[in-house]
């Protein structure tokens, strides 16, 4: 019982402490020396509930961390400023290029020049001018065959083609042709029945019952109406048609009267 209560304290009894007599000084030197820690990868621990066939409900760290990444508005770059290399910083202001040294030009007159053109074109034509009868000569002919050559252009021969093929010829229409008709618009029909409507319309405005005006009033001698005098009513005794009880009725009585009656009767009793 002490062993097991020590056992329970974590208390090794000094039985343990002794060595055996097999153990030697190599070994205890061995057991005494402090061994060096290895470094060990850590694992993962592995949960009965991953091994169910049932997919759990909720996400885990990494598709969590995956859908937060994916809501991480992404990054856009601004369009290049191609100013900033037009620009002396990086201000993006645009360098001042500096405008290069005119050169000056000597003045050169065109007067030479047009005079040396002039006298060439003018002995040209001197060379090739055509004088009388041959120019004329010339001009004629070269009319006549350009004419000549017009015609003979405009005129072209039919070629006929050969083929096999059936001549269709173009079958007549039986609808019967249209015929003309007198149209049937009589004008001096419609400018009788204008004029017509044109004399109703003036009689029926001429019975339209016309507007006269009353007669001013006078103010000289002014009526000032007079309220109405009715008489006092008079009081008068209601005459009540009223029947002996038991009486025979006579035959000329109506509804009206029969009803009284009747009230009368139960009222008796």
């Amino acid at each position: 019982m002490a062993e097991r209560v020590q056992k329970f304290l974590h208390k090794t009894p000094p039985r343990f402490h002794v060595l055996p007599a097999r153990v030697g000084i190599s070994q205890l030197l061995e057991m005494e020396k402090p061994k060096s820690p290895k470094l060990t990868m850590p694992k993962t621990p592995e949960f009965q509930t991953m091994r169910r066939i049932r997919s759990s409900r909720f996400k885990s760290a990494e598709e969590i961390e995956i859908e937060e990444l994916a809501k991480i508005p992404k990054f856009k770059a601004r369009p290049l400023n191609k100013r900033v290399f037009q620009s002396s910083g990086d201000l993006g202001l645009l360098r001042i290029h500096k405008r290069k040294v005119t050169v000056p030009m000597e003045f050169r007159s065109e007067t030479s020049r047009r005079a040396q053109v002039r006298n060439s074109v003018l002995r040209i034509q001197e060379f090739d001018k055509e004088q009388g009868l041959v120019k004329l000569i010339r001009t004629v002919g070269s009319t006549v065959e350009r004419e000549q050559k017009d015609a003979g252009a405009l005129i072209s021969e039919v070629q006929y083609i050969l083929s096999n093929a059936p001549i269709f010829t173009p079958v007549q229409s039986t609808n019967p042709l249209a015929e003309i008709s007198q149209s049937k618009l009589n004008i001096n029909q419609q400018a009788l029945e204008y004029e017509k409507k044109k004399k109703e319309k003036k009689v029926n405005n001429a019975m339209r019952r016309k507007v006269i005006a009353q007669p001013a009033p006078q103010f000289d001698e002014p009526s000032i109406p007079q309220r109405s005098m009715k008489g006092l009513t008079k009081a008068t005794l209601p005459i009540l048609n009223l029947k002996a009880p038991g009486a025979e009725l006579t035959t000329s009585y109506s509804w009206a009267e029969e009803i009284p009656l009747e009230q009368k009767r139960i009222f008796m009793r």
